[in-house]
C-alpha cells in the first residue's frame, strides 16, 4: 500500500494537532503565510494549550512570526489540513517555490520521515 506524505504525517501527529492546525488555518490571515493572531487563538481555544506547545516545539508545522505575535501554519502542514481552501495553496500555479515543491513532493507520494 503507498502511503504519500500526508497519510503518514496524519498518523503520526493524531487527530488533535490536526485538529488544531486545520482551525489555524481556517481563521487565518495571509495567503501564502498564513497567520493568526497568537493571544487571540489561544483566548478562543483554551482546550488547545498544551498541543499548541506541543506542535510548536519543533517549528515544523507550526511556527510564530519574528515578533512572536503571530501563529504560522508551515508549508509541510498543507496537505495534512482539512480544509478545501489548502488545495489552493498547493496547486501549481503558486509563485512560490518552496510550496510549488510540497505540492510536487506530496504528489509524489514521498514518505513522511520521522524522528526515531
Amino acid at each position: 500500500m503507498k502511503n504519500n506524505i500526508g497519510d503518514v504525517a496524519k498518523s503520526e501527529l493524531g487527530e488533535e494537532k490536526i485538529a488544531v492546525l486545520t482551525a489555524i488555518f481556517k481563521a487565518s490571515k495571509g495567503y501564502l503565510s498564513p497567520e493568526m493572531r497568537k493571544s487571540r487563538f489561544r483566548a478562543d481555544n483554551p482546550q488547545w494549550m498544551d498541543t499548541l506547545d506541543q506542535i510548536g516545539t519543533d517549528g515544523l508545522f507550526l511556527t510564530l512570526d519574528k515578533d512572536y505575535v503571530n501563529y504560522r501554519v508551515k508549508a509541510y502542514a498543507l496537505p495534512i489540513i482539512d480544509d478545501p481552501n489548502r488545495k489552493d495553496r498547493l496547486s501549481g500555479g503558486l509563485s512560490t517555490p518552496c510550496i510549488r515543491f510540497v505540492a510536487v513532493i506530496n504528489d509524489a507520494g514521498f514518505k513522511f520521515l520521522t524522528r526515531t
